[in-house]
């Protein structure tokens, strides 16, 4: 048997109430169960509200599934989906590349940027000898863990093998608090091997998000939704503003055809 995780610190917004349906749908789909935990009991570690997503590593009820999938709740499956996710060949860890972003943040303002990445990885060779992966041009590959696949094995080993969160939030202590989340947590632990991990097709992982300038209007998007598309993440800023009509054409409609566009 497999599941689907997602999870909510806080007030649950519209728009995660509709991914968990969604997602709920999706599972049964495929024949896997679904648990939502609804603020879920704290973690004694640092950054706890962010760090549930591993509780497929830290709680042994989940060790008892094939697979586990965790899902961000502002991941949404395509209209008339039929492919089975459990279906894909992942050998201890799957994750989705984001291909876009070494070319965004070269030239981003912001503390999330090329030169932020470089220290970050610099760290991660300091205090563990990881080496972060480049891109052709030398640049970091960055991965998303909005959605991540866990096999039975990669869940009991990353339990005993993962990095403390202690240890790693103290070495991030200088860089920005994106760095010490569970995002960059998760990639130092893959980049390092301490568990097999497994590239998925952006299909599963596909990112709609503003680029450029904020103040034209309307702003540009970056959308690579096709055919293949089959998970679509909305990480569109103004989230507590949709509403049903507005998700459904995020994820199924091209641009033009929005209705609030």
């Amino acid at each position: 048997m497999n599941l689907i995780y997602q999870f909510w610190t806080g007030n649950v917004p519209f728009y995660a109430r509709e991914s968990s349906k969604a997602i709920q749908a999706y599972a049964e789909m495929v024949g896997a169960e679904y648990r939502f935990d609804d603020n879920p009991k704290k973690l004694n570690v640092p950054n706890a509200e962010y760090l549930n997503c591993f509780r497929p590593i830290l709680d042994e009820s989940f060790h008892k599934y094939e697979k586990v999938l965790f899902l961000d709740m502002d991941i949404f499956p395509r209209e008339g989906i039929t492919e089975n996710i459990f279906d894909l060949t992942v050998n201890g860890i799957g994750i989705c590349e984001e291909p876009q972003q070494p070319d965004l943040r070269e030239s981003a303002s912001g503390a999330i940027n090329s030169k932020a990445d470089n220290r970050w990885a610099e760290l991660l060779k300091k205090h563990w000898g990881i080496e972060h992966p480049r891109d052709a041009k030398g640049r970091c590959r960055v991965f998303n863990s909005g959605v991540v696949m866990y096999t039975q094995e990669a869940m009991k080993s990353a339990r005993n093998k993962f990095i403390d969160f202690n240890e790693y939030t103290a070495a991030m202590s200088g860089m920005h608090r994106f760095y010490a989340l569970d995002q960059n947590y998760l990639c130092a632990n893959l980049f390092g091997n301490k568990v097999n991990w497994t590239v998925m097709p952006t299909d599963w992982n596909t990112q709609i998000h503003y680029i450029g300038n904020p103040n034209e209007k309307p702003r540009p998007i970056y959308d690579v939704r096709n055919e293949n598309t089959k998970f679509v993440h909305i990480q569109l800023r103004g989230r507590d503003q949709l509403t049903t009509e507005k998700i459904y054409d995020i994820v199924n409609k091209p641009i033009s055809a929005w209705r609030h566009r």
